[in-house]
């Protein structure tokens, strides 16, 4: 699934299925895309020829209209509302089926919700990047949209940010130059696993075996080089599959604030 998209917040086929999975019970192909490139929900209409990266929501009946390998939909996500008794089965990897009654509206308006809540995080970062100049209110304002702990940490293991949404701050016990990180901080020095994460490009996910808790990291980069690291703990709630594109979108406003100053400490607003 390839889409261009404008100003406006992209997200993946596979991020808001598994969202949408809380609420109602669907069924996802395997192979669903999970390239953040959706911008907006729409109900499909016969008269309004379909659009790229658009989020359709049909019930059965309407999509029986259109020919469902028409190439119209290819670069879009279709919800099927259908009835518990339907047998009929799509093979498309763009098309989820909810198998319950609910409301069409129900539904659209479900999904505005992601979309609106990623909207406004998007907008609020964009403002913090240009006025406050600060790694602290960037996580601030990110904690209650990715609900988990955040930190920037450096290679040396030094925390610059941090806002915890677990009641005891996990890191104090996993990273730090402290005496009571030590021995966590040795065993992650030790570790092939994390030596190979410097050189990572995107989000990756580090298991619980190695520090206790399961994490989502990017690595933030100077002139190709990791000098810090963004890192979201699983605390709060469990990590979801597809969300590392969000994690990257954060990163990107940290990693151009830290590269375009001269003295980190000085110069940027940390703790």
């Amino acid at each position: 699934m390839k889409c261009q998209g404008g100003v406006t917040v992209k997200l993946s086929a596979l991020f808001i299925t598994t969202l949408l999975s809380r609420s109602y019970r669907l069924s996802i192909p395997r192979d669903i895309s999970a390239e953040p490139c959706l911008i907006r929900p729409s109900f499909i209409r016969s008269d309004i020829p379909p659009q790229d990266c658009v989020v359709y929501i049909s019930n059965e009946s309407t999509l029986s209209s259109f020919p469902i390998w028409d190439a119209s939909f290819s670069n879009s996500l279709i919800i099927v509302l259908q009835e518990p008794t339907s047998q009929v089965h799509y093979r498309s990897p763009n098309i989820v089926t909810i198998q319950e009654e609910v409301n069409i509206a129900e539904v659209y308006l479900k999904v505005q919700e992601i979309f609106e809540t990623y909207r406004q995080w998007k907008e609020k970062l964009i403002d913090s990047y240009l006025t406050d100049r600060s790694l602290q209110k960037l996580l601030e304002i990110s904690a209650p949209v990715l609900n988990n702990t955040l930190f920037v940490t450096g290679m040396d293991f030094k925390i610059y940010a941090r806002v915890n949404t677990s009641p005891v701050f996990a890191s104090d016990t996993v990273l730090g130059a402290s005496k009571s990180t030590a021995r966590s901080v040795t065993k992650l020095k030790k570790s092939e696993l994390f030596n190979q994460a410097r050189l990572q490009d995107g989000a990756f996910y580090f298991p619980k075996h190695i520090t206790g808790l399961a994490s989502l990291g990017v690595n933030i980069k100077k002139k190709g080089r990791t000098t810090h690291r963004l890192v979201m703990l699983e605390d709060s709630r469990q990590i979801i599959e597809g969300e590392g594109f969000l994690l990257e979108y954060l990163a990107s406003f940290i990693e151009n604030l830290l590269n375009t100053v001269a003295n980190i400490p000085d110069s940027v607003k940390l703790l």
